[in-house]
């Protein structure tokens, strides 16, 4: 079922889980995030931004999150899991999204966190990190879910 079908409104949330429904991404940002998600050149990873290794072959998979932090100009990848601004500077909070990304992108969270309300009102908060690492959502049903939040 798609989201537009199973939610009324989806509003996303700051990191204080306060409603940020009046601020959005950058539209141009968002729109290079889902065509990156839904390009098929990412394979998609679970409990980190990004993993290589031999444990997972030789291309790198990302989480939802970590195709975002590929997308930005102003972050490179210095390891499996970790970004640093081009600066030096370093995202040291693996799984969730730089304040960097954040700021540049207009996330309102570093998790993608929102609130997905169905026509009864009844709440359903979730995380893309969560949604991601589920095992049951592909980018391109993240890839609606941030289309119709964000």
């Amino acid at each position: 079922m798609a989201v537009r079908e199973a939610y009324t409104r989806c509003e996303p949330l700051n990191d204080k889980g306060e409603n940020m429904s009046d601020e959005r991404m950058d539209p141009t940002v968002k729109a290079d995030w889902l065509t990156a998600l839904r390009s098929g050149q990412y394979e998609q990873g679970v409990g980190a931004l990004r993993q290589v290794g031999h444990a997972i072959g030789k291309k790198p998979r990302h989480c939802c999150l970590g195709v975002l932090e590929d997308v930005c100009p102003l972050r490179k990848w210095v390891n499996d899991d970790q970004t640093t601004d081009l600066d030096g500077t370093s995202n040291r909070e693996g799984g969730v999204l730089s304040y960097t990304v954040q700021d540049w992108s207009g996330m309102p969270n570093r998790t993608g966190y929102v609130v997905l309300l169905d026509s009864g009102e009844h709440l359903c908060s979730v995380n893309l990190t969560d949604l991601n690492d589920s095992g049951k959502f592909t980018f391109d049903m993240i890839a609606d879910v941030i289309e119709y939040a964000f």
